[in-house]
């Protein structure tokens, strides 16, 4: 317990970044299945844009 009460500074650091890179994965995670989601339409719709030219 002590070991808490000597390094609290260094324990709301590690949380502070903790929250942020949480933050960042979770924007990530989005983008990367917007990302996704629009590379399946691009393939879909590719082919019969490509065909009708």
């Amino acid at each position: 317990m002590d070991w808490f009460v000597d390094n609290w500074p260094t324990l709301l650091i590690g949380l502070g970044i903790f929250i942020v890179l949480s933050g960042l994965v979770r924007r990530v995670a989005k983008l990367a299945f917007l990302g996704i989601a629009l590379g399946a339409v691009g393939l879909v719709l590719w082919p019969m844009v490509s065909s009708s030219l």
